[in-house]
């Protein structure tokens, strides 16, 4: 019982340092440039293992001041299905496409995440050529 009031003594007092009230929700302690993230650290058991501060992806780039605001885990994430007419996958970058915060995909696919959202890949001619955005070069030799 003792360790169990340490540890809780411990959590209540890392999060007063980080100016956290005890009851605060993940999403106000794990962030990616200001976007709630949910999962939790390996050690938990969770599926998704995601480790990120209040502060992680606010300076851009993949190297932060703060080494312990380094964020890790599922930083690609991808669900396939293979059925008759072919695979359906969905995939996901946890912390965008770009570590560039001037770009437009710095966080775009970190906002699906937060909304447990994902994107739909093409597989098939039919689905490659109906992508709204296709841009198709050829290449000659």
């Amino acid at each position: 019982m003792l360790a169990a009031q340490r540890a809780l003594a411990d959590a209540v007092r890392q999060l007063a340092g980080d100016g956290l009230p005890p009851d605060a929700p993940i999403g106000l302690v794990q962030r990616w440039a200001g976007i709630p993230l949910n999962g939790c650290g390996g050690g938990y058991g969770c599926f998704n293992v995601l480790t990120a501060g209040p502060a992680s992806g606010e300076g851009g780039g993949t190297r932060p001041v703060d080494l312990a605001a380094v964020p890790h885990g599922s930083t690609f994430v991808m669900a396939t299905e293979l059925t008759p007419r072919g695979p359906r996958t969905r995939t996901l970058l946890t912390y965008g496409q770009s570590a560039n915060p001037a770009s437009p995909h710095y966080t775009d696919q970190t906002r699906l995440f937060a909304r447990k959202a994902w994107v739909t890949e093409r597989f098939t001619e039919a689905e490659i050529d109906s992508a709204p955005h296709l841009r198709v070069t050829t290449l000659v030799r």
